[in-house]
């Protein structure tokens, strides 16, 4: 699902409720998108995308219209998705407005009786008014209460990207907080093509003039080279990563009681919200314990059809050395041939987080790795109370890689209300 702008930040259980019915609309409206796509009808995406000025192709329009469909029928909360998905499903609601004449028609589901008191009680104002359901039940509002803002849209992008190439200082001023990298498959191809070049004159400026811009080189100069890039796209992997523990431990919905299918379906679910266009889940891939099939992968990454990690979860309670060796060996050997970057995540219900990790982490330190250990395994700033991780360095054949641990505590604590 994705989160409306107009709740505070910790939902409670009315306001998933009130979420999941907003959605349950948003949903419908992209399934009947979806129906028009699908029949032979000569209905096509840039019906609904009229002018195209993005890179982005039909085909791939097409396969995010139905991520998008995927996005908001899951229970899942996203507490961002990507400016691309954020333009599509501005896109949909508005040609869906265009398509119907009645305003009484626009919402496909009824708000249930039940449902409309219990937001009265909650948030009726000061004039004995409620702004709130009104807003949930008026469809035009669905173009605001589902976006933070609209800088997505061609107008305001296109200011935004000319004011940076104009002037970085002015840029930062006012858009401090966007990472414009984010936006770059919508830019019209002629500013596109200015902020590359920006980009690429301003990284020369500060690593000197024997930079080369990396698509510029056929491969890498050194394995070195090689390794600090392999880095580079795994630091990035695990800035995610660590977004969506802190996001799982801030969801009511999942805690240690889920199974670990389902706590790995919502990091899946989550990276897909944050752009991951390639992730497949249990893969058959690599070998078993035994030797004799193919291992099961939770998630393995993938970008232009190469891998760039490899993501094994496991819950633990406890630092059960036998469990966390096996998951070990299953990521870096069994299902690793590539020597792919692998991030292996333990999904805690440990009452005492610090001395589970003090207790793992000295485990894996002292672990005796069936690879040459390149660097090793050392412990990184707490990102918060609830998040621990430590990565190294191994190497496979000379092929060196990197392999991160994560802990997050979702076990829940439950203090007496007086």
């Amino acid at each position: 699902m994705i989160r409306l702008c107009i709740l505070d930040e910790k939902l409670d259980d009315l306001d998933l409720k009130i979420t999941r019915y907003v959605n349950n609309n948003v949903k419908e409206v992209i399934n009947v998108a979806i129906d028009f796509l699908e029949d032979d009808n000569g209905f096509d995406i840039w019906n609904i995308i009229p002018i195209n000025t993005t890179s982005i192709d039909e085909e791939n329009w097409l396969r995010m219209v139905y991520d998008l469909f995927n996005m908001v029928r899951s229970p899942v909360v996203r507490d961002y998705i990507k400016p691309k998905y954020q333009y599509l499903l501005y896109m949909i609601l508005d040609w869906w407005q265009e398509c119907v004449s009645d305003e009484t028609e626009l919402l496909l589901v009824e708000i249930e009786e039940d449902l409309k008191q219990e937001i009265k009680k909650k948030y009726v104002d000061e004039d004995d008014e409620c702004k709130l359901l009104r807003t949930i039940t008026t469809y035009e509002e669905y173009l605001s209460i589902l976006f933070e803002d609209q800088d997505f849209l061609p107008e305001q992008l296109e200011a935004m990207v000319t004011l940076y190439l104009r002037s970085r200082e002015k840029f930062n001023a006012f858009f401090g907080d966007v990472d414009l990298e984010e936006y770059r498959d919508l830019m019209p191809n002629d500013l596109k093509e200015q902020y590359d070049e920006n980009k690429k004159i301003k990284k020369k400026e500060e690593l000197g003039e024997n930079y080369v811009a990396p698509s510029e080189r056929s491969q890498p100069r050194s394995n070195e080279e090689r390794l600090n890039a392999t880095l580079l796209s795994a630091d990035s992997v695990l800035r995610d990563l660590l977004d969506i523990c802190e996001s799982i431990c801030n969801n009511k919905t999942y805690d240690y009681n889920q199974s670990e299918n389902a706590i790995n379906d919502y990091f899946r679910d989550m990276l897909t919200a944050k752009g991951y266009a390639q992730i497949m889940d249990q893969t058959r891939h690599g070998v078993s314990n035994r030797g004799d099939d193919a291992g099961e992968v939770d998630i393995l990454l993938k970008k232009n059809n190469r891998e760039v990690a490899i993501i094994e979860g496991l819950k633990l309670d406890c630092v059960n050395q036998k469990y966390i060796k096996k998951h070990i060996n299953k990521a870096i050997i069994n299902y690793n041939a590539l020597g792919t970057a692998t991030f292996i995540i333990a999904y805690v219900g440990a009452i005492n987080f610090k001395a589970f990790w003090e207790g793992i982490y000295s485990y894996l330190s002292s672990y005796n790795y069936p690879l040459k250990v390149r660097k090793r395994v050392e412990t990184m700033p707490y990102p918060n109370a609830a998040v621990r991780y430590a990565n190294g360095v191994l190497s496979k054949d000379g092929y060196d890689f990197p392999i991160y641990f994560i802990a997050v505590n979702i076990q829940q604590k439950r203090v007496n209300e007086e």
